[in-house]
Protein backbone atom coordinates (compact mmCIF):
# COMPACT_ATOMS: atom_id res chain seq x y z
CA UNK A 1 0.00 0.00 0.00
CA UNK A 2 2.98 2.53 0.32
CA UNK A 3 3.78 1.95 -3.49
CA UNK A 4 0.05 3.00 -3.87
CA UNK A 5 0.41 6.04 -1.80
CA UNK A 6 3.56 6.82 -3.36
CA UNK A 7 2.19 6.59 -7.14
CA UNK A 8 -0.73 8.90 -5.92
CA UNK A 9 1.68 11.48 -4.66
CA UNK A 10 3.62 11.22 -8.39
CA UNK A 11 0.53 11.86 -9.86
CA UNK A 12 0.13 14.95 -7.74
CA UNK A 13 3.38 16.32 -8.61
CA UNK A 14 3.10 15.67 -12.48
CA UNK A 15 -0.15 17.17 -12.38
CA UNK A 16 1.35 20.07 -10.31
CA UNK A 17 4.84 20.33 -12.74
CA UNK A 18 2.49 19.83 -16.08
CA UNK A 19 0.16 22.45 -15.06
CA UNK A 20 2.70 25.29 -14.31
CA UNK A 21 4.94 24.51 -17.19
CA UNK A 22 1.99 25.41 -19.19
CA UNK A 23 0.73 28.15 -17.82
CA UNK A 24 4.88 29.38 -18.03
CA UNK A 25 4.30 29.33 -21.87
CA UNK A 26 1.16 30.90 -22.00
CA UNK A 27 0.67 33.07 -19.52
CA UNK A 28 4.31 34.86 -19.00
CA UNK A 29 3.87 35.37 -23.00
CA UNK A 30 6.95 33.55 -23.94
CA UNK A 31 5.25 31.97 -26.89
CA UNK A 32 5.88 34.50 -30.31
CA UNK A 33 2.88 33.61 -32.60
CA UNK A 34 -0.62 34.52 -33.00
CA UNK A 35 -1.85 32.12 -29.93
CA UNK A 36 0.09 34.12 -27.56
CA UNK A 37 -2.84 36.35 -26.53
CA UNK A 38 -0.27 39.27 -28.07
CA UNK A 39 -2.78 42.02 -28.56
CA UNK A 40 -0.52 43.55 -30.93
CA UNK A 41 -1.10 40.76 -33.49
CA UNK A 42 -2.52 41.55 -36.80
CA UNK A 43 -4.25 39.39 -38.90
CA UNK A 44 -2.33 38.29 -42.28
CA UNK A 45 0.78 38.53 -39.81
CA UNK A 46 3.99 36.35 -40.41
CA UNK A 47 4.35 33.69 -37.62
CA UNK A 48 7.63 33.41 -36.25
CA UNK A 49 9.76 29.64 -36.45
CA UNK A 50 10.23 30.32 -32.55
CA UNK A 51 6.09 31.29 -32.10
CA UNK A 52 5.44 27.96 -34.10
CA UNK A 53 8.45 26.09 -31.83
CA UNK A 54 7.10 27.56 -28.64
CA UNK A 55 3.77 26.80 -30.01
CA UNK A 56 3.87 23.59 -30.11
CA UNK A 57 5.84 22.77 -26.78
CA UNK A 58 2.76 24.57 -25.03
CA UNK A 59 0.66 22.44 -26.71
CA UNK A 60 2.71 19.26 -25.54
CA UNK A 61 3.32 20.39 -22.03
CA UNK A 62 -0.84 20.63 -22.18
CA UNK A 63 -1.17 17.39 -23.64
CA UNK A 64 0.46 16.07 -20.47
CA UNK A 65 -1.50 18.22 -18.24
CA UNK A 66 -4.71 16.79 -19.75
CA UNK A 67 -3.19 13.23 -18.96
CA UNK A 68 -1.93 13.83 -15.51
CA UNK A 69 -5.32 15.17 -14.80
CA UNK A 70 -7.05 12.35 -16.00
CA UNK A 71 -4.92 9.93 -14.42
CA UNK A 72 -5.44 11.39 -11.19
CA UNK A 73 -8.93 11.15 -11.61
CA UNK A 74 -8.80 7.56 -11.38
CA UNK A 75 -6.32 6.86 -9.01
CA UNK A 76 -8.18 5.72 -5.82
CA UNK A 77 -7.87 8.17 -3.31
CA UNK A 78 -11.33 6.73 -1.31
CA UNK A 79 -8.84 4.31 -0.22
CA UNK A 80 -6.07 6.29 1.24
CA UNK A 81 -7.49 7.18 4.51
CA UNK A 82 -8.32 3.31 4.49
CA UNK A 83 -5.35 2.05 3.97
CA UNK A 84 -3.24 4.95 6.02
CA UNK A 85 -5.00 3.54 9.49
CA UNK A 86 -3.60 0.20 7.90
CA UNK A 87 -0.08 1.40 8.09
CA UNK A 88 0.32 2.93 10.98
CA UNK A 89 -1.17 6.40 10.21
CA UNK A 90 -2.53 8.65 12.71
CA UNK A 91 -5.93 7.76 11.97
CA UNK A 92 -6.88 4.46 13.45
CA UNK A 93 -10.64 4.11 13.34
CA UNK A 94 -12.95 4.68 9.99
CA UNK A 95 -16.50 5.07 11.27
CA UNK A 96 -18.79 5.02 14.11
CA UNK A 97 -20.14 1.27 13.89
CA UNK A 98 -22.80 1.91 16.66
CA UNK A 99 -23.91 3.85 19.24
CA UNK A 100 -25.01 1.26 22.38
CA UNK A 101 -28.08 3.05 24.73
CA UNK A 102 -28.82 0.79 28.02
CA UNK A 103 -31.94 0.06 28.10
CA UNK A 104 -34.43 -1.46 30.84
CA UNK A 105 -37.01 -3.11 28.79
CA UNK A 106 -36.38 -4.27 25.03
CA UNK A 107 -39.35 -4.64 23.89
CA UNK A 108 -40.49 -1.73 25.07
CA UNK A 109 -37.48 0.74 24.05
CA UNK A 110 -38.25 -1.02 20.44
CA UNK A 111 -41.21 -0.18 19.81
CA UNK A 112 -40.52 3.53 20.69
CA UNK A 113 -37.69 3.56 17.90
CA UNK A 114 -40.29 1.85 15.31
CA UNK A 115 -43.61 2.90 15.85
CA UNK A 116 -42.65 6.58 16.52
CA UNK A 117 -39.17 7.28 14.83
CA UNK A 118 -40.02 5.00 11.94
CA UNK A 119 -36.41 2.75 12.32
CA UNK A 120 -36.53 -0.85 11.90
CA UNK A 121 -34.64 -3.39 13.99
CA UNK A 122 -32.45 -6.14 11.80
CA UNK A 123 -33.45 -8.73 14.96
CA UNK A 124 -32.52 -9.25 18.37
CA UNK A 125 -29.82 -11.58 19.90
CA UNK A 126 -28.32 -12.39 23.28
CA UNK A 127 -24.84 -12.43 24.03
CA UNK A 128 -23.99 -14.81 27.09
CA UNK A 129 -20.42 -13.43 27.58
CA UNK A 130 -21.74 -9.86 28.33
CA UNK A 131 -25.35 -10.81 30.28
CA UNK A 132 -26.94 -8.80 27.87
CA UNK A 133 -29.77 -9.36 25.10
CA UNK A 134 -29.36 -6.54 21.66
CA UNK A 135 -31.55 -4.98 19.20
CA UNK A 136 -29.57 -3.18 16.40
CA UNK A 137 -31.60 -0.60 14.05
CA UNK A 138 -29.27 0.69 11.05
CA UNK A 139 -29.53 4.20 10.25
CA UNK A 140 -27.54 5.80 7.40
CA UNK A 141 -24.10 4.29 7.48
CA UNK A 142 -23.74 3.11 11.16
CA UNK A 143 -26.72 1.73 14.07
CA UNK A 144 -28.19 1.92 16.86
CA UNK A 145 -27.62 -1.02 19.55
CA UNK A 146 -30.30 -1.14 22.20
CA UNK A 147 -29.24 -3.30 25.37
CA UNK A 148 -30.83 -4.90 27.64
CA UNK A 149 -29.45 -6.78 30.84
CA UNK A 150 -29.98 -10.61 30.75
CA UNK A 151 -28.65 -10.84 34.65
CA UNK A 152 -29.15 -8.23 37.51
CA UNK A 153 -25.07 -8.60 37.66
CA UNK A 154 -24.90 -7.75 34.31
CA UNK A 155 -23.02 -4.83 33.09
CA UNK A 156 -26.30 -3.04 31.57
CA UNK A 157 -27.85 -3.42 35.06
CA UNK A 158 -24.95 -1.77 36.62
CA UNK A 159 -24.76 0.84 34.63
CA UNK A 160 -28.23 1.99 34.40
CA UNK A 161 -28.43 1.71 38.25
CA UNK A 162 -25.78 3.90 38.25
CA UNK A 163 -26.57 5.99 35.66
CA UNK A 164 -29.94 5.03 34.63
CA UNK A 165 -31.09 4.42 30.86
CA UNK A 166 -29.38 6.35 28.14
CA UNK A 167 -25.93 6.14 26.07
CA UNK A 168 -23.62 3.52 27.62
CA UNK A 169 -20.89 3.72 24.62
CA UNK A 170 -19.54 4.47 21.20
CA UNK A 171 -18.46 1.76 19.08
CA UNK A 172 -15.74 2.83 16.51
CA UNK A 173 -14.77 0.35 13.52
CA UNK A 174 -11.41 -0.61 13.04
CA UNK A 175 -9.98 -2.86 10.45
CA UNK A 176 -7.42 -5.24 12.45
CA UNK A 177 -8.09 -5.20 16.11
CA UNK A 178 -5.55 -6.22 17.06
CA UNK A 179 -3.08 -4.09 15.77
CA UNK A 180 -5.33 -1.32 16.96
CA UNK A 181 -4.92 -2.77 20.48
CA UNK A 182 -0.83 -2.80 20.30
CA UNK A 183 -1.22 0.34 19.09
CA UNK A 184 -3.48 1.98 22.01
CA UNK A 185 -0.89 -0.35 24.60
CA UNK A 186 2.12 1.60 23.02
CA UNK A 187 0.58 5.03 23.63
CA UNK A 188 -0.16 4.23 27.24
CA UNK A 189 -3.91 3.73 26.89
CA UNK A 190 -5.73 1.59 29.76
CA UNK A 191 -7.70 -1.12 28.02
CA UNK A 192 -10.69 -2.92 29.61
CA UNK A 193 -9.86 -5.76 27.27
CA UNK A 194 -6.15 -6.28 26.27
CA UNK A 195 -7.51 -9.27 23.96
CA UNK A 196 -10.28 -9.33 21.26
CA UNK A 197 -13.63 -11.25 22.37
CA UNK A 198 -16.84 -11.96 20.85
CA UNK A 199 -19.55 -9.23 20.38
CA UNK A 200 -23.11 -9.31 18.80
CA UNK A 201 -23.51 -9.69 15.05
CA UNK A 202 -20.07 -11.93 14.82
CA UNK A 203 -17.89 -8.93 15.24
CA UNK A 204 -14.61 -8.92 17.48
CA UNK A 205 -14.87 -6.33 20.31
CA UNK A 206 -12.38 -4.77 22.70
CA UNK A 207 -13.29 -1.54 24.93
CA UNK A 208 -11.19 0.93 26.53
CA UNK A 209 -11.13 2.14 29.81
CA UNK A 210 -13.11 5.67 30.58
CA UNK A 211 -10.24 6.76 32.40
CA UNK A 212 -8.07 6.82 30.04
CA UNK A 213 -10.89 8.24 27.10
CA UNK A 214 -12.01 11.15 29.37
CA UNK A 215 -15.18 9.41 30.82
CA UNK A 216 -16.75 7.57 27.66
CA UNK A 217 -16.86 4.21 27.26
CA UNK A 218 -15.36 3.17 23.62
CA UNK A 219 -15.46 0.20 22.09
CA UNK A 220 -13.31 -1.10 19.12
CA UNK A 221 -14.95 -3.30 16.07
CA UNK A 222 -13.85 -5.31 13.62
CA UNK A 223 -16.58 -7.15 11.14
CA UNK A 224 -16.03 -9.17 8.28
Amino acid sequence: MDDLLKYEKSQITRFASRFDAFTQLIWKQEINGPLCLNPDFQSGSQISLEGITNLSEALVQFAFFLTCLNELSNCPLSTVNCQFKKNGGKEMVGKIDHIGIAVKNLEETLKFYEEVLGMKSVGTEVVEEQKVKVAFLPIGDTEVELLESTEEDGPIAKFIEKKGEGIQHIAYRVDNIEEAIERLKEKGIRLIDEKPRYGAGGAKIAFLHPKSTFGVLIELCERD
